[in-house]
C-alpha cells in the first residue's frame, strides 16, 4: 500500500464555468478481478464492480486537489511549514512539491493547480483478508468481500458508532480505561474472550492492514497503546482463545487475582492502621505539649499579675508615707512658732519687772545721795 502522487497544470481556459477556487474530488476505481462492497463514513454502503484493466491489479483510490492561484500559494506555506503530517497523503504532497517544484515552475501555473494522489491497495493483499471487512485508515474507507452491505459497518459512521465501541475495542467497564482493538488480517484469529472479574465478553477480530496482528491494548486515559501478539501468553491481560478456556482458566485467575487483592487490601488495612495509630500518637503528644505550654502561659501571666499588685500596694505606702512625713513636719513647724511666740511673749513679760527693779535701785542710789 502506497500514494503515488502526480501534478499538472489547469489553465484558465481549461477551467470550468463556476469552478471554485478549492475543490477536492475522490474517485474510486475497483481493478481487482473481483467484485467488492464499500463502506464511507457518510453512512453510504455500495457493491463496487471489477472494472478491465491492463495495469496493476488492486483497489484504487484517487484524489483530485483543484487550487486557484492564490489558494494554492496559501497551501504551499502551511505545507511548507510543518515538520509532520498526520496524514500521509499531506506528507506526499509536500515531498513532491519540495523536490519536484521550483519557484519559477510555480509561477508558470497561472490558470490553477491540480494535484492527483494515488492510493493503490495490491488485489493479492486483498486475497488474503478473510475476514468479512477491513478498515483503511489512509482513504478513511472499509472494503469488504461481503455482498451483505447490512454486514459491514463504517467504524465512525452514525450507524457503527456504537457497533465500534465492542468490535473494536471490547468491552470498556465504568471506571476503566482499557480499549481492546484485535486486528486479525488472516481470519485465523477472528474472535477472542475477554474475562472482566466474572463476566466473559466476545471481542470480534478486525482487519487493519496498516497494523500487525494481534492485541492492541489502549490507555484512554494516557493514551498509551500496548500491543501483544497472539503467541504471547494473552491471558496475563484477560484474554481467552475459547469460551472454556475464559471459563476454566479465567476462574483460576480470578481465585489467584482474588487473593492477591486480598493480601494487598490486608496490608494497606495494616499500614493504614499504623499509619493511623501514629498520628493519634502524635496529636496526643501535640496535645499534651500545647496544654503544657497554655500552663507556662498562665504562670507567667499570673507572676506579672503578682508583680504588679505589689509594685501597686509598695507605690501606695510610699504614697502615704510621705504623707505622713509631710503632716509630721508641717505639725513640727507649726509648733516650733508657737513656741517661739510663747518665749518672746515671757520675755516680754520680764521687762516691766526690770524696769521696776531699775527704778528701785535708782530711787536707793538717790536717797543714799550717790547719784
Amino acid at each position: 500500500m502506497s500514494w503515488e502522487i502526480t501534478h499538472c497544470e489547469i489553465s484558465a481556459s481549461e477551467l470550468l464555468s463556476g469552478t471554485s477556487a478549492f475543490s477536492i474530488h475522490t474517485h474510486y476505481v475497483n481493478h481487482t478481478g473481483f467484485d467488492v462492497s464499500i463502506a464511507l463514513r457518510n453512512g453510504l454502503k455500495l457493491r463496487l464492480p471489477n472494472e478491465v484493466n491492463y495495469g496493476k491489479a488492486g483497489f484504487k483510490v484517487r484524489t483530485d486537489i483543484y487550487c486557484d492561484t492564490k489558494t494554492f500559494d496559501s497551501l504551499y506555506r502551511y505545507l511548507m511549514s510543518e515538520e509532520q503530517f498526520p496524514k500521509q497523503e499531506l506528507a506526499a504532497i509536500k515531498q513532491y512539491l519540495d523536490t519536484r517544484m521550483s519557484n519559477e515552475q510555480m509561477n508558470m501555473y497561472r490558470g490553477g493547480h491540480l494535484i492527483s494522489l494515488w492510493y493503490t491497495l495490491p488485489a493479492e493483499k486483498l486475497k488474503l483478508v478473510r475476514v468479512s471487512e477491513c478498515y483503511l485508515p489512509d482513504v478513511d474507507l472499509v472494503i469488504s468481500m461481503s455482498k451483505d452491505l447490512g454486514a459491514i459497518h463504517h467504524p465512525y459512521s452514525e450507524a457503527g458508532a456504537m457497533d465500534r465501541v465492542a468490535r473494536d475495542f471490547g468491552k470498556q467497564e465504568p471506571g476503566t480505561h482499557l480499549g481492546y482493538l484485535v486486528v486479525d488480517n488472516s481470519g485465523l484469529n477472528d474472535h477472542l474472550y475477554l474475562r472482566v472479574g466474572s463476566k466473559i465478553y466476545k471481542v470480534k477480530g478486525q482487519c487493519h492492514l496498516d497494523k500487525r496482528e494481534g492485541v492492541y491494548i489502549t490507555d484512554s486515559g494516557t493514551g498509551d497503546i500496548n500491543y501483544i501478539s497472539f503467541d504471547e501468553n494473552l491471558a496475563e491481560w484477560g484474554l481467552f482463545k475459547t469460551y472454556a478456556e475464559a471459563t476454566e482458566l479465567g476462574n483460576k485467575l480470578l481465585e489467584e487475582t482474588l487473593k492477591k487483592e486480598y493480601a494487598e487490601k490486608e496490608a494497606e488495612l495494616v499500614a493504614r492502621k499504623m499509619e493511623l495509630e501514629t498520628i493519634a500518637l502524635k496529636q496526643k503528644m501535640e496535645f499534651e505539649q500545647s496544654k503544657l505550654a497554655i500552663k507556662k502561659e498562665e504562670a507567667y501571666l499570673e507572676r506579672l499579675h503578682e508583680e504588679r499588685r505589689r509594685e501597686i500596694e509598695l507605690e501606695e505606702l510610699r504614697r502615704k508615707n510621705f504623707e505622713a512625713e509631710r503632716k509630721a513636719a508641717r505639725d513640727d513647724y507649726y509648733d516650733s512658732r508657737s513656741a517661739a511666740r510663747k518665749d518672746s511673749s515671757e520675755a516680754l513679760k520680764t521687762i516691766p519687772v526690770l524696769l521696776a527693779g531699775i527704778g528701785g535701785v535708782f530711787t536707793i542710789f538717790k536717797t543714799l545721795g550717790v547719784l
